[in-house]
């Protein structure tokens, strides 16, 4: 079967050679700017070099020609790999534009099937969509190909949640902390699976937990307020709303604070 290969061409190029060389960087870097940080470093080394040359023969035309058959030689090869779908992949889900997203990742899992972000994205991406079938069969995969790939784990208990499958998002928060005990959001999420259980006595530990390891973490106050609430703990469900009364209006989202002044009204009037 015929692969059709994704074909670059760059914008009108400006006169003279520095002017040439200079956009012709421009646009490939537009193109490329969603690879990895070691990639970008890489990338970026040339192109500020370049850009500060003096142009003034013959130096710049010896650079000019060393970097153009560098750079060629590197977009078409790059152009070649799974990162480079990928991260189009990325640049398109950033967009909005999942369906072309997923066609991308689709082309990076044909290239090289064993990298379990692939599989996350693309989870992401059908997710978006309202796929949540397919977002999870993208998930689990990550999972079988990395069994320690966490992000796959919480965003398919997102899906789990989504759905009200409220004990299996339990588990895929509980596999995530067991892996790395110190991620705040696994444990927030957690703690809505058990709200929704109505276990508010494991939900309000781990709304704790989630507060312990971020100090800041405004949603998760509200939540362990109204947990202490629905317990019988007017004055923990008082102190806990207050402080993230506090941090929403240090963080100027005066929505939220707005509806935190309402529940405590409510605690207050109970």
């Amino acid at each position: 079967m015929n692969k059709k290969r994704s074909t670059l061409r760059p914008p009108g190029l400006k006169a003279g050679v520095c002017g040439r060389v200079i956009q012709y960087f421009d646009f490939v870097f537009s193109v490329l700017r969603k690879s990895s940080s070691e990639a970008k470093e890489e990338r970026r080394i040339p192109y500020c070099v370049l850009k500060d040359r003096v142009c003034t023969p013959p130096n710049v035309l010896i650079a000019a020609g060393i970097a153009g058959i560098l750079l060629f030689s590197f977009t078409f090869a790059y152009s070649e790999t799974a990162e480079y779908y990928y991260n189009w992949g990325l640049s398109c889900y950033e967009k909005g534009e999942f369906d072309e997203a997923i066609r991308q990742y689709d082309k990076a899992i044909e290239i090289d099937p064993s990298r379990p972000e692939f599989y996350n994205n693309r989870g992401l991406a059908n997710k978006k969509k309202g796929n949540l079938g397919r977002a999870t069969a993208d998930f689990n995969q990550a999972i079988t190909v990395n069994p320690g790939y966490t992000d796959a784990y919480y965003n398919r208990g997102l899906v789990y949640i989504n759905q009200g499958n409220f004990d299996e998002a339990v588990s895929d928060y509980s596999k995530v902390i067991a892996i790395n005990p110190r991620d705040a959001d696994a444990y927030y999420n957690r703690g809505l699976a058990y709200d929704n259980r109505f276990k508010l006595e494991e939900a309000a530990s781990d709304y704790e937990k989630a507060v312990e390891i971020d100090t800041e973490y405004a949603d998760a106050y509200v939540k362990l307020g109204s947990a202490y609430q629905n317990l019988g703990r007017a004055d923990e469900a008082r102190e806990n709303l207050n402080k993230a009364l506090e941090l929403y209006k240090n963080q100027d989202r005066q929505a939220d604070a707005d509806n935190v002044q309402k529940l405590l009204r409510q605690v207050i009037n109970e």
